[in-house]
C-alpha cells in the first residue's frame, strides 16, 4: 500500500469519526431533551381533573378537581378514551397563545401503552402540522377508561435542530480543515517523494547527472532530497574518479608498453643478429653486447620506476623516520657535480631549526635525485641549479630552481603526469622515460606534502616541495 493511499485512508477514518461524532451528539442531545419531557410527564399528578385516577397504590390528590384545573393557559394536552374507543379532549396546550393542533391518537396503541407497568411515554404526530407530541397513557382501574397526558415537542425539536446545525457546522469546518491538512501533507510529503522516486528511476538508468527535486526546507522530504542529492553527487564523483582511473590505467599501460618495446626490440634484434652469425667480428660483437647491456639497464630502471608508482597507487604505508633534508639535498648536488663538473650548483638555507622531517629516506632521496636530475638533462651544462631550504615551525619548504630554458604553459601544467616529456622529439636514450617528476610528485604526496612547478620559457623552472615537520 502506497503512502498516499495510507494518508487518504487515515484521513477518511478521521472524517468518518468526525461525522459519526456529529450524529451521535445530535442523537444524545435529542434523547436528553426527550428524557426531560418524560420526567415532566411522569411527574404530573395522576389526578388532574375529574376522571383522572392516581397511580396504583396512591390515594387521589384532593388538591386537583375541575374547579382547580387551570383555565386559559395549559402546556399539556389532556384527553380521555372511553369504553367505546372515543377520544374526548379535555384540554389543549395553548402556551403560544394559540391552541395547538391535537395529536393523532391511536386507541389500540394507547391502551397497550397504558397496560405497561410502569407506563412509558411514546411519540405521536399532530394533525395537519409537523408538530410532535410525547404521550403518556394511564388506565383508570375502576372504569377501564384510558387517560392521556401529552406534551408538545416543539421546544425539543427546535433545540435539536439548533444543536444539529451547530454539530454539522463544526463537523463541516473540521472536515474542511482535515481536507486542507490532507492536501498539505500530500503536497509537502507525498508528492516530493513521488518526484524523488521518478528521478531515482532515471538515475538508475545511468543518468548520474540527474538530481532529485528539492523539497521545502525543514521537512523530512527536504532532508531526504538533500541527502539523496549529496549521495548522488558522491556516487557521480566516485564513478568519474573510477572512469578517470581506468583511463589513466589504460594510458599508463599503453605508455609503459611503448617505453618497454624499444629496449626489448633492441635486445631481440642483437640476439637475432648474433644467431644469424652477423656479429662474427669482435668489434661488432662487443658493440652489440654493450648496447644490449645499456638497454637492459634502462629497461630495469623503467621497471623499477613503474613498480614504485604502482606502490604509490596501492597507498602502502611508508617507513617513517627522521630525515635531514639538508643532507639529502647536499648529496644530490654532489652527485650532480660529479656528473657535470662544470655546472654551477649552490644550496641555501633560511629559517630557524634543522630541516628535519619524518618520512621514508629512500623515497625523499629519490625526490631530490629526480628533480635535480631532470634539471641536468633538460638544461644546458652552463645553467646553474640552486636549492633553497626554508624552515619554519610547521613545514620545510625546498625550492629547486634552474636557470635554463623553461617549459611552455601546457607542458608545465602536465609536468607531473606520467610519461610526459618537455621535448617529445628527444630520444628516450637521453630524454628519460618521463616518470621522474611523476615519482617525485607521488612520493611527496605520500608523505602528506605538496609539490608545485612554475616555469617560464625565458626564466627557467622552479620546483617547490613542501613537507610537514
Amino acid at each position: 500500500m502506497s503512502l498516499r493511499t495510507r494518508v487518504l485512508l487515515a484521513m477518511s477514518v478521521i472524517a468518518t469519526v468526525v461525522l459519526g461524532g456529529a450524529v451521535l451528539t445530535t442523537r444524545l442531545a435529542e434523547q436528553r431533551l426527550m428524557d426531560q419531557i418524560d420526567d415532566r410527564l411522569t411527574g404530573v399528578p395522576a389526578f388532574f381533573g375529574r376522571g383522572f385516577a392516581p397511580p396504583a397504590g396512591q390515594a387521589p390528590d384532593p388538591r386537583f378537581d375541575d374547579s382547580q384545573r387551570p383555565r386559559g393557559f395549559n402546556e399539556f394536552y389532556l384527553a380521555q378514551i372511553n369504553q367505546s374507543g372515543t377520544v374526548v379532549a379535555r384540554s389543549r396546550p395553548n402556551i403560544s397563545r394559540r391552541s395547538l393542533p391535537a395529536p393523532v391518537i391511536d386507541v389500540a396503541r394507547a391502551r397497550q401503552s397504558a397496560r405497561a407497568i410502569p407506563p412509558k411515554p411514546y411519540t405521536v404526530a399532530a394533525r395537519t402540522t409537523d408538530l410532535r407530541y410525547r404521550v403518556l397513557a394511564r388506565a383508570e382501574p375502576t372504569t377501564g377508561d384510558i387517560f392521556l397526558l401529552a406534551a408538545p415537542l416543539s421546544a425539543v425539536d427546535a433545540s435539536t435542530s439548533e444543536i444539529q446545525s451547530i454539530a454539522w457546522g463544526v463537523a463541516g469546518l473540521a472536515l474542511a480543515v482535515l481536507a486542507l491538512v490532507t492536501w498539505w501533507v500530500l503536497r509537502l510529503g507525498v508528492r516530493p517523494l513521488k518526484r524523488m522516486a521518478s528521478a531515482a528511476v532515471t538515475v538508475g538508468e545511468d543518468d548520474l547527472g540527474r538530481r532529485v527535486p528539492d523539497a521545502p526546507v525543514g521537512t523530512e522530504a527536504g532532508d531526504l532530497s538533500r541527502s539523496i542529492n549529496n549521495m548522488l553527487g558522491r556516487i557521480e564523483e566516485s564513478f568519474s574518479a573510477r572512469a578517470a582511473t581506468d583511463a589513466r590505467l589504460r594510458r599508463f599501460v599503453g605508455d609503459a608498453s611503448h617505453e618497454l618495446r624499444t629496449p626489448v626490440q633492441t635486445i631481440r634484434g642483437y640476439s637475432e643478429l648474433y644467431a644469424a652469425g652477423a656479429l662474427g667480428e669482435t668489434a661488432a660483437l662487443d658493440d652489440a653486447m654493450r648496447r644490449t647491456g645499456q638497454e637492459s639497464v634502462r629497461m630495469a630502471t623503467l621497471i623499477d620506476d613503474l613498480l614504485t608508482l604502482a606502490r604509490f597507487d596501492q597507498h602502502r604505508p611508508l617507513q617513517s623516520a627522521p630525515v635531514d633534508l639538508l643532507a639529502l639535498a647536499s648529496d644530490a648536488l654532489a652527485d650532480a657535480h660529479a656528473i657535470q663538473p662544470g655546472r654551477t650548483t649552490t644550496i641555501e638555507t633560511t629559517g630557524a631549526g634543522d630541516p628535519v622531517v619524518s618520512g621514508d629516506e629512500h623515497l625523499l632521496r629519490q625526490v631530490f635525485a629526480n628533480v635535480i636530475g631532470n634539471a641536468l638533462v633538460h638544461t644546458p651544462s652552463t645553467s646553474s641549479v640552486t636549492v633553497t631550504i626554508a624552515t619554519d615551525e610547521e613545514t620545510v619548504t625546498v625550492t629547486i630552481a634552474d636557470a635554463g630554458p623553461g617549459m611552455d604553459a601546457e607542458t608545465a601544467t602536465r609536468a607531473f603526469e606520467r610519461f610526459v616529456r618537455a621535448d617529445p622529439a628527444r630520444t628516450r636514450e637521453h630524454g628519460g622515460s618521463g616518470l621522474g617528476l611523476a615519482i617525485a610528485h607521488d612520493a611527496v604526496e605520500a608523505h602528506g606534502g605538496s609539490v608545485t612547478l612554475r616555469s617560464d620559457l625565458d626564466g627557467g623552472t622552479v620546483v617547490e616541495v613542501r613537507l610537514r615537520r
